[in-house]
């Protein structure tokens, strides 16, 4: 796949503009946080979309944020239908406007061929460095299908960190992110005290993974920077629930990260959603002994 220049990527988006946008689009939550009319809320998220874009010199989708809406409330109705999924659906989609800019025009992989067949991509179950954090395969042909729902089971029991998820669909990645993962597993276990390995739930998501995740319900839009191989889903209602010291310790080493223009994160219901500025790509580049064994 193609890389961009940095600058094609990042538009106009500073650290202090990035801070001053999330903080409005707090607000626009705060202000809505009693609405019932699905109608009002969209027209004020595209509303809001069109006075931050003239507030500041940032690139901002109303488009393609209607776009999204439109397509996820076809797919599962109730997101549009249901207006506290609607709300956590368009401050979900606000806050992805940064990323959404970020890698504009950055090809997403499609299907599970374009991931195979992309030579700068490694598989997290062959790469010969250690991996610091943790991650659940989904096996889906055959018996193993099966066997995947018993695992599931088995971890719900357990009351393991990787309850909550059916596991990956795609174990390649790109190497970038590897290391960055690695990296917050080694921050959070500083300040926390102790090994501290991450559930990471997702990392390369598919277009066409994109659809199925959407029927079934998820926040998946088509346009996912899942989609570049720069975005992870990390495990964030497990921690709150059972590790709630460890969560205060995650959730500030990734606010550190945000504040420092490195990624964006966005609190989801279950997980934190990360993304990798373009601007730091470099940052956790190079040969770091990605060889695949």
């Amino acid at each position: 796949m193609k890389i961009l220049p940095v600058e094609d990527c990042c538009g106009e988006w500073t650290s202090q503009t990035c801070a001053a946008y999330r903080q409005a689009v707090s607000l626009w939550c705060d202000r809505h946080s009693g609405e019932r009319s699905q109608e009002t809320l969209l027209r004020s998220a595209l509303n809001f979309l069109q006075v931050q874009g003239q507030r500041w010199p940032i690139p901002l989708n109303p488009e393609q944020l209607s776009r999204d809406v439109e397509e996820l409330g076809r797919r599962f109705p109730a997101n549009s239908q249901d207006p506290q999924r609607l709300k956590t659906l368009l401050e979900i989609l606000l806050r992805q406007q940064i990323e959404q800019s970020w890698y504009r025009g950055f090809p997403r992989y499609r299907h599970e061929e374009e991931v195979a067949g992309d030579p700068q991509l490694t598989c997290l179950q062959e790469i010969s460095i250690p991996l610091k954090f943790q991650f659940t395969v989904l096996r889906e042909r055959g018996s193993q299908r099966w066997l995947s729902r018993v695992r599931r089971q088995l971890r719900v029991w357990r009351n393991h960190p990787a309850g909550g998820t059916v596991g990956m669909k795609v174990t390649r990645c790109r190497p970038e992110m590897v290391r960055l993962l690695n990296e917050i597993c080694d921050r959070s276990s500083s300040r926390y005290g102790n090994r501290v390995s991450l559930q990471v739930n997702s990392l390369i998501r598919t277009l066409d993974h994109q659809q199925h995740l959407a029927s079934l319900g998820y926040w998946a839009p088509l346009n996912t920077t899942h989609g570049t191989g720069y975005a992870a889903d990390l495990e964030r209602d497990w921690y709150l629930k059972n590790r709630p010291r460890l969560f205060d310790v995650i959730n500030k080493v990734l606010d550190d990260y945000q504040q420092q223009g490195i990624l964006n994160v966005i609190q989801e219901i279950r997980v934190w959603h990360i993304c990798l500025n373009p601007a730091w790509r470099g940052n956790y580049g190079g040969d770091w002994g990605f060889n695949e064994a």
